[in-house]
């Protein structure tokens, strides 16, 4: 164990509980036939030595492996495959990185695997190899980035067309000498026809639509950028990893029912009995006020519900408003209470008022939550809810609140939740009365998740803006 300590940093704790595995065996090997590794253990190393495939850094298992398969000391041998294993396994589980280093916001919990658990595993199993690749995510989402990953790198890099030079915005009909270097860069069939076409049209709207623009077929300076690469990677192999590492940090299942928002393409799902039955657009947090990254379990719906105006926005946006005038916000039918009562704003002294009195706005049409909150009681005091907001949906970029999710259709949402045939219009036949709340039959896992490059329906590798620059974060410290 003082030999591997010298080969290989290794993360806190791997060693002490390795070596409790073998005192639990009294030194009994797993791997060795005579001084040699067994059958077993030189498949479990070949599956090692291939970390790379699912973007893990090889570099981290290089020295273990080197003993593994050439020490002249056979404890060493045994003792190294063991380590790796176990490390590998971490890895895979999403051990590399705290995901708090990219941000406090992000209180994701990867699964870690133990060691002893791991050993254990591997030692029952006919193919070790397997199990332990088993540790890596079962999602789809994930599998369709590794295979991505492999298509990268066996494609050789293919040069890319000259960029498109700027001018004025295009409109299908329109004519612009730019229209042929346009469809080069697309990928259309060559032509010198300037005319900006139907099929032309579609191919831009088909691009806005993968990159999160809005799908206008109209080349606007937006669209033009991201088409010279202001949205997507001159090479997207290290987004591609970094994305596979973040579907690390989620459970190992996320529930066959579940919901599913992704903040980088503002979009919310609901899977039932594994099949999607509802998509939705969302708006999330604005990057000062940005929406956390967690997974929780939906509880409770609340219809007609108080807007409890958080500390944060009360102190920094409403005190110096209410100092100046504290009548200035009745307009917008927010009311102040203190001691578990509304209160004339006048009667309380705002020069010394703090946290001592609350602000909320009371259920109705202007309410900020609408007419229904979705509540997953969670640290960060986040939930989904109605807003009546409804222009902002049709945005391309939503990034406007203080870190809630404002869903587009939460009654669908909610309704679907319930389970009940009925329920949602249910639901809406409360709206306008007090204050009243529905708890789910059963609840249900929510994961808010931040995901800017994954593959789409149609096998197509999307991009989507850094929205938090928690991807740019995670890349330098993988050191992609």
């Amino acid at each position: 164990f003082d030999q591997i300590s010298r080969i290989q940093p290794l993360p806190p704790g791997l060693l002490p509980n390795i070596r409790a595995f073998y005192a639990s065996r009294d030194g009994a090997p797993l791997w060795l036939e005579g001084n040699g590794l067994s059958l077993r253990a030189q498949r479990l190393v070949a599956l090692i030595e291939r970390a790379e495939e699912h973007g893990l850094d090889g570099r981290r298992f290089a020295p273990l492996l080197a003993a593994a398969r050439s020490s002249g000391d056979a404890m060493l041998r045994e003792i190294a495959v063991s380590v790796a294993a176990a490390h590998y396994a971490r890895d895979a589980r999403g051990g590399r990185i705290n995901p708090m280093q990219v941000s406090r916001l992000i209180t994701a919990s990867p699964p870690l695997a133990e060691p002893i658990g791991v050993l254990e595993a591997l030692r029952q199993a006919a193919e070790p190899a397997l199990v332990l690749e088993a540790y890596h995510p079962r999602h789809s989402g994930y599998h369709a980035l590794k295979a991505k990953l492999a298509e990268l790198r066996k494609t050789a890099p293919v040069a890319q067309p000259a960029p498109v030079p700027s001018g004025p915005v295009l409109r299908p009909g329109m004519a612009d000498s730019r229209v042929p270097l346009l469809r080069q860069r697309l990928g259309m069939p060559e032509s010198a026809d300037p005319i900006y076409d139907a099929d032309l049209t579609m191919a831009v709207k088909a691009f806005q639509a993968r990159h999160g623009l809005k799908a206008s077929g109209t080349l606007t300076p937006r669209t033009l950028a991201a088409l010279n690469g202001g949205n997507e990677p001159a090479s997207p192999v290290g987004d591609i990893i970094a994305n596979m590492e973040r579907w690390r940090w989620l459970p190992v299942d996320l529930g066959n029912d579940h919901v599913f928002v992704n903040v980088p393409s503002f979009a919310l799902t609901l899977q039932q009995n594994g099949e999607r039955v509802l998509q939705t657009r969302v708006i999330v947090g604005k990057p000062e006020t940005q929406t956390p990254i967690f997974s929780d379990r939906i509880q409770f719906l609340v219809v007609n519900p108080y807007w409890n105006v958080p500390p944060s926005i009360a102190l920094k946006e409403m005190l110096p408003l209410l100092q100046q005038n504290p009548y200035a916000l009745q307009a917008r039918g927010l009311e102040v209470v203190s001691r578990g009562r509304v209160v004339d704003p006048s009667t309380v002294d705002w020069t010394q008022a703090g946290r001592s009195v609350a602000i909320r706005q009371p259920p109705g049409e202007r309410n900020a939550l609408g007419h229904i909150k979705i509540m997953f009681p969670n640290q960060h005091a986040v939930y989904l809810h109605d807003t009546p907001s409804r222009g902002l949906f049709q945005r391309a970029t939503r990034a406007f609140s203080h870190g809630c999710v404002r869903v587009e259709n939460p009654f669908r949402l909610a309704g679907a939740l319930l389970s009940e045939a009925g329920s949602e219009g249910r639901l809406r036949a409360m709206v306008g009365g007090a204050e009243r709340q529905v708890r789910l039959p059963a609840e249900v896992p929510v994961h808010l998740a931040y995901f800017t490059t994954f593959v789409d329906e149609a096998g197509g590798l999307v991009h989507f803006p850094d929205l938090y620059g928690h991807n740019r974060r995670l890349k330098a410290l993988l050191g992609i």
